[in-house]
């Protein structure tokens, strides 16, 4: 078994603010990202924040290229005359009629215009791929994209994010307590393999209450704090989370480094190890990893702040025997010579200390490391470089004994695994895959995974409204497909569906009939329940429902992937 102790599985939807935008268009225009990549990417997140929809990954590539086509920094590129490709001036024409083909070469020649061309540094590519997993329509799917490049038993610490600011919109609360709850759902779908950790921000009113729920109801381990998001961590509301977590076993992860997000330069100041001096004293309990070891530069003596920001965190691992650090976003090393060969070497140094090296822990940081590498890039660099022996010591023993799994024989498991794991009992019915291995190590309950699909699932709301309006409300479902049931209708195309004439039948009708079923679809989920995401209004819903039932080629399941991120359902609330 391995370990990823510092991962993310949420998806874009549940962690997008105003304020999140503006840090990662800040942190990746400090990676050199150009300017009109960003102002780019910058509309894509606004159209996605205001109007959620679940995009394919043909329709990620197409609404990223056009909106890069639409910034005002292309169309001056264009206007002077430059020399452009072939492929990239097909973006000035509009791209909604581009073969993904075209609009893929159109990628790689904007990649040779405006990247670096240095590996460890962010591309246009790396941003696309980043989307490609960031979009996914639930928690769990974004959770299996780094699981399948795994062992059938290794499994991830799952971070939340929460980027808030006050006032806070009731639009930004929702999607924040949608991460609580579909975090929740992976874990149940994934037992064992799965460890969340809850986001604590104490800019938020209520975070130490849904802190509680997350840790005693929801499956949840352990407590991340970012405080470059804009809080202190010597404050009363800060101690009362520390007590809390001494109190109930449960450890702490924070970041610690300058980089990453943060508001502004001062609060980058705030994730500094040497404000955790005083608290490691007054809570001697306490089990704590210090997020990125302060920085990649600590180990290859290329940033005077990281080495300083490392010589405390080693400092407070030899004071506190519950203090640890982790190896999480160290790239810039990857690009080999004598840099790398100095932050291996060190590394080594560490690893062989009797008291350190048992308390430094490896991760990815994905999926965010995939703004320059990619995580399967990342484990392979670490298993190339260290020994088996200085592997294990990162990626199981060290992760295993800060987080309180039980060893290869089922002891010594603390309290804070022994509750994640009577929520799995408590779930077992309802997972979607076998535990893992240790989950069958220490728990004599049978799971009876349901083995169904993560994004068409009778246990979500918007899936199964979609289905029972169009087979049962509308009769769109020819008699022929009744046979499928719920189960097996996911794959059907929506031309083959009773409304669609498109191909065969008058435009004026067809477009008639395809509004009709837009605006009934709409009026069935509310009353059913359901509520607009974003800021969607009726019309702007039904308008959106209307382009989307225009497409032939869009399946069922893909249709309800986007009534789900249009509608909001009580159900995906904890």
């Amino acid at each position: 078994m391995h370990i990823n102790g510092h991962a993310h599985i949420f998806n874009l939807q549940t962690v997008l603010t105003e304020e999140a935008i503006e840090i990662l268009l800040s942190r990746l225009k400090r990676y050199g990202v150009h300017e009109i990549v960003l102002s780019g990417l910058q509309d894509f997140l606004w159209e996605q924040l205001l109007r959620p929809e679940y995009l394919t990954e043909d329709e990620i590539l197409r609404r990223f290229l056009e909106s890069i086509a639409r910034t005002q920094a292309f169309q001056d590129l264009e206007s002077t005359g430059a020399t452009l490709p072939i492929e990239v001036k097909l973006l000035g024409t509009g791209v909604q009629d581009v073969a993904v083909d075209a609009l893929k070469a159109a990628l790689d020649q904007l990649s040779r215009m405006f990247d670096s061309g240095d590996g460890t540094q962010t591309s246009i590519f790396d941003i696309f791929q980043m989307l490609r997993t960031a979009m996914q329509p639930k928690i769990v799917d974004v959770a299996d994209r780094l699981l399948a490049n795994l062992g059938p038993d290794d499994l991830l610490v799952a971070l939340m994010m929460d980027i808030t600011s006050r006032p806070e919109r009731a639009r930004d609360r929702n999607n924040f307590l949608a991460q609580i709850k579909g975090t929740s759902d992976a874990v149940i779908g994934r037992p064992g393999r799965i460890l969340p950790f809850v986001a604590v921000n104490s800019l938020r009113s209520d975070h130490y209450k849904l802190m509680e729920q997350a840790i005693e109801s929801l499956g949840f381990v352990g407590v991340k704090l970012y405080p470059s998001l804009g809080y202190k961590v010597k404050t009363p509301a800060i101690r009362a989370v520390l007590k809390y977590c001494v109190d109930h076993d449960v450890p702490v992860l924070a970041h610690c480094t300058s980089g990453g997000f943060y508001k502004s330069k001062t609060t980058r100041e705030y994730c500094n190890p040497v404000h955790w001096r005083d608290l490691l004293d007054e809570f001697p309990g306490l089990r704590v990893c210090f997020a990125h070891f302060g920085g990649w530069g600590g180990f290859s003596g290329h940033d005077a702040e990281q080495q300083a920001w490392a010589a405390v965190i080693l400092e407070l691992m030899r004071e506190h025997p519950g203090v640890y650090t982790d190896l999480s976003y160290h790239v810039e090393m990857m690009r080999g010579g004598q840099v790398q060969d100095t932050y291996l070497d060190s590394l080594r140094t560490l690893l062989a200390d009797d008291l350190l090296g048992s308390r430094i822990i490896f991760g990815t940081d994905a999926w965010l490391v995939q703004m320059q590498v990619t995580d399967e890039a990342y484990w392979k660099f670490f298993r190339l470089y260290l020994t088996e022996e200085e592997f294990r010591k990162i990626s199981y023993d060290a992760p295993r004994a800060f987080l309180g799994l039980p060893d290869p024989a089922g002891k010594g498991m603390r309290e804070n695994i022994a509750r994640h794991v009577a929520f799995l009992e408590q779930h077992r019915a309802e997972g979607g895959a076998a535990p893992a291995g240790w989950v069958g190590t220490v728990s004599r309950a049978v799971f009876t995974p349901s083995r169904g699909r993560p994004d068409w699932s009778p246990k979500n709301r918007a899936h199964v409204l979609t289905y029972k309006y169009l087979r049962y409300e509308s009769n769109d479902i020819p008699d022929v497909y009744h046979d499928l049931k719920f189960a097996g209708s996911a794959p059907l195309r929506l031309r083959q569906l009773m409304y669609f004439t498109k191909d065969h039948g008058d435009a004026g009708l067809f477009s008639q009939a395809r509004r009709a079923t837009a605006l009934k679809l709409d009026a069935f989920l509310t009353h059913n329940g359901a509520s607009y995401e974003g800021d969607y209004v009726r019309a702007a819903a039904i308008q959106t429902l209307d382009r989307l039932l225009d497409d032939g080629d869009r399946t069922l399941g893909e249709l309800a992937a986007s009534v789900d991120a249009i509608y909001l359902f009580q159900s995906e609330l904890p």
